[in-house]
């Protein structure tokens, strides 16, 4: 088989790596003289131009690794245009599942089948074995893809998900979930840290990591963190919230599912990374209303909205403020525009 990478940075590079060891014919592009260079030393066939990659008359594989966002969506647009009909691109990045569906539209117009794959592991799982979630057509999965993806991810790691753009809402909450379990992690090794008791975290981590209800490869990172720096001096704690936490507390304000642990996690991660969030500002007492945005902070089982107060009405999908009883805006179960006295949320304290 052969496959055309489109993006040869960390990910991109370490994928075709593995690829290679995998008997695939690997070619690549990359906007980076470096990277191509590095690649061509691998025994990577590079291109200077995305045209140059695409053939004229040969079906192509096309992968696109690249940071999500302008420059995914770029390229994506571009080969839309050079591609053919019956060409297979995917992208293997972070992409919101939503510019997915888009270009999936566009590309099917054309003829060609576009897949969004969330892909987890990081550079050693790209090199080594990655998780793989596939969204896409089904027939063209299971006849170009799925032999090729099994063989470069790890045991049991390639998951066709189903219809396009499920792969990447996948790779979404698993992201979402991974920032929720790092927190819990965190939390309860400072509290043994900090208790009475003289712990040797290094191998509490490691044990709990093989024998108990939460055991994980999470955990085995902790155990070797420890080992190298029991104090974790050489850490700074930090970790910056990703695009795909904020795309998740987005879809859980549009289907109505409170998500505490992980809106609290993405709010702690950005706190400790010094990171700009929006807080709340209260609701809108002259219109009585409710403009949920981002980063929903949750409590008592329920929403607490943040917004802002520009009496511009509530979110045009749930049209409904999500405060504490969760009533719809200037509604008796809103306690915004009462004029009670209100907690920091905006909300009347004594509901």
């Amino acid at each position: 088989m052969k496959l055309k990478m489109v993006g040869l940075g960390k990910m991109g590079f370490n994928l075709a790596l593995n690829m290679k060891d995998h008997e695939v014919d690997v070619e690549g592009f990359d906007v980076n003289e470096e990277a191509r260079k590095k690649a061509e030393e691998s025994g990577i066939k590079s291109y200077e131009t995305l045209k140059g990659l695409v053939s004229a008359d040969q079906k192509d594989v096309i992968w696109v690794m690249l940071p999500a966002g302008k420059i995914t969506n770029s390229v994506l647009d571009e080969l839309s245009g050079l591609c053919k009909k019956g060409d297979i691109v995917i992208d293997g990045g972070n992409s919101d599942h939503r510019d997915s569906l888009k270009t999936a539209k566009k590309m099917e117009e054309k003829g060609i089948y576009f897949f969004d794959i969330g892909t987890s592991g990081g550079v050693y799982g790209a090199r080594h074995g990655a998780s793989f979630m596939c969204g896409g057509d089904p027939e063209v999965f299971k006849n170009d893809l799925q032999e090729m993806l099994e063989s470069i991810a790890t045991t049991n790691g390639c998951l066709y998900t189903g219809k396009t753009g499920s792969g990447h809402y996948l790779k979404m909450i698993h992201n979402a979930m991974l920032y929720g379990y790092m927190q819990t992690l965190g939390e309860g090794f400072e509290l043994l840290e900090k208790s009475e008791f003289d712990y040797d975290l290094e191998h509490v981590a490691d044990s709990l990591s093989k024998s108990s209800v939460i055991r994980g490869w999470l955990l085995e990172l902790a155990a070797n963190a420890f080992r190298k720096d029991p104090d974790l001096e050489k850490i700074k704690g930090v970790v910056g919230a990703s695009k795909t936490t904020g795309w998740t507390i987005e879809s859980a304000c549009e289907l109505g599912v409170p998500i505490p642990i992980i809106s609290t996690s993405c709010k702690a991660a950005g706190k400790a990374a010094g990171e700009k969030r929006p807080r709340a500002a209260g609701c809108s007492r002259s219109r009585r209303s409710c403009r949920c945005r981002r980063y929903p902070v949750q409590r008592a089982g329920s929403f607490r909205c943040l917004c802002r107060n520009d009496g511009k009405g509530c979110s045009p999908v749930q049209k409904r403020c999500h405060a504490r009883s969760g009533g719809r805006a200037g509604s008796a179960g809103c306690a915004a525009g009462k004029g009670g006295r209100r907690d920091p949320a905006g909300h009347d304290a004594g509901r």
